[in-house]
């Protein structure tokens, strides 16, 4: 005696016809299963692009920007009493570090490397700035040490996001997408 699997009654009737103007009754059993949710698609409309998921590499570098463009005005306040272009280099390196910080935090889903590059070019011109700095005598080792400290994280994530995006338009290219 051979023990046969039990089938339900309704995966053996042939599907009902649909009415006409209504869709078809889904089949009951039977899943789509995938891999990848399927777009969205409006009623009427072709499928709706999807935005490529927000960098968190991106908006932790904007952040810090913000923050770190707080410390450059900071230091463009000590040595601004004592050397003039010293306090003139800072107050540029914090209106960039504020408005490149601002747009990264915006753009946080584009893929183009433009803004994580001059967010970290800004950050080595910040750390570069505290280094003359010193070397003129303007500023202690502390005032070099705590400069580093700031501006480090923020031009390695800034750092980060660049590779990031780089790596993600090569993907885009070979894949024959246009990197957004």
């Amino acid at each position: 005696m051979t023990h046969q699997p039990h089938i339900p009654e309704h995966l053996g009737q042939p599907p009902a016809a649909p009415q006409p103007g209504y869709p078809a009754p889904p089949q009951p059993g039977y899943q789509h299963y995938s891999q990848h949710p399927l777009p969205y698609q409006h009623p009427g409309g072709p499928f709706l692009p999807q935005k490529p998921p927000v960098s968190g590499r991106r908006i932790a570098a904007g952040i810090l920007g913000i923050l770190t463009s707080l410390w450059a005005v900071i230091l463009a306040i000590g040595t601004g009493s004592v050397f003039a272009p010293a306090a003139l280099i800072f107050g540029l390196v914090a209106l960039s570090l504020l408005t490149l910080g601002i747009i990264q935090i915006v753009k946080s889903r584009s893929r183009d490397a433009g803004i994580p590059l001059a967010l970290l070019g800004t950050t080595a011109a910040g750390m570069a700035g505290a280094l003359v700095a010193a070397a003129l005598g303007l500023t202690g080792g502390a005032f070099v040490f705590v400069a580093l400290a700031v501006f480090l994280p923020v031009g390695v994530l800034s750092l980060l996001a660049f590779l990031e995006a780089r790596a993600s338009g090569r993907n885009q290219r070979h894949s024959g997408g246009r990197p957004r």
